[in-house]
């Protein structure tokens, strides 16, 4: 799926530096899998680990300062650079995009907190519903996610709430904000 992400970019002339890439839904995984693991090393960012849901109980009242500020994924174009600094810090070489300069992806997330959106027929309880985001727009811009949660927002999503019950999924949401730097 990323490569055609990435194929669909180069076929279509879309300028490397034009463009925010997402990818969200239910990948039926928790944030520390592989299928995640995958999309950080190709330079995406967990809006989760970003800026935790603000639904998330009691994590916010342990991690308040983490919540307030969020970490801020910071693109820098480097020509030299060949790696990818993944959420846990691990170097691995690669590109973003596919042809032209590298670029180094830095994030520095808060600890996770646990968070459920999902519900499964045997009632275990599970956050597989994400939202990837990746930066093409260069140095000169700032990506943060910002008032992520789980739907609805007025519910604590550190269990399931028995009051959902139009679907085995709540949806989860965030706020995106560029700014120049």
């Amino acid at each position: 799926m990323l490569d055609a992400v990435d194929a669909f970019c180069v076929a279509n002339q879309v300028p490397k530096r034009a463009c925010v890439q997402a990818v969200v839904g239910d990948f039926n995984v928790e944030i520390d899998s592989e299928a995640c693991a995958l999309l950080r090393d190709r330079g995406y960012i967990s809006a989760f680990d970003q800026t935790p849901p603000c639904n998330v109980q009691p994590f916010a009242a342990l991690n308040e300062a983490a919540v307030a500020e969020p970490a801020v994924v910071r693109v820098r174009h480097d020509s030299s650079a060949s790696s990818v600094l993944s959420n846990d810090d691990e170097s691995e070489e690669g590109s973003i995009g596919g042809g032209g300069a590298d670029m180094l992806v830095e994030s520095s997330p808060p600890l996770r907190p646990r968070w459920v959106s999902h519900r499964t027929h045997r009632q275990e309880e599970l956050g597989v519903d994400h939202i990837f985001l990746r930066s093409l727009l260069g140095p000169e811009w700032e990506m943060v996610a910002r008032d992520t949660c789980v739907m609805p927002v007025q519910e604590p999503c550190s269990t399931w709430s028995l009051g959902f019950t139009i679907s085995d999924h709540r949806p989860v949401r965030a706020t995106l904000e560029m700014r120049r730097r």
